[in-house]
């Protein structure tokens, strides 16, 4: 009876240590996802705000770009016609 009661006793010790695991690594799987889930949220908020800033900047890139553009344009017109007008005085 005694190696019985032994073994039950030990049985019940094995029971609550397994329980109190499986509690603690519950626990630990929560503090994991709440830890995850903050990093997304942090990851996802510095993301937009790097899309932001990438677009701000091409479409200043993009309206620099459109200016050079034009006053090119108006220095190769400009130096078209000043060819045109030595052609047209020779």
């Amino acid at each position: 009876m005694l190696v019985y009661r032994d073994l039950e006793e030990a049985e019940d010790q094995y029971q609550m240590a397994l329980r109190t695991h499986l509690e603690n690594i519950d626990e630990l799987v929560q503090l994991h996802d709440s830890r995850l889930y903050a990093l997304e949220k942090s990851f996802h908020e510095e993301l937009k705000v790097m899309q932001s800033d990438f677009y701000r900047e091409k479409e200043i890139m993009q309206v620099k770009f459109n200016q050079e553009k034009l006053e090119l344009s108006a220095v190769i017109d400009a130096i078209e016609q000043e060819e045109n007008e030595r052609e047209a005085e020779v």
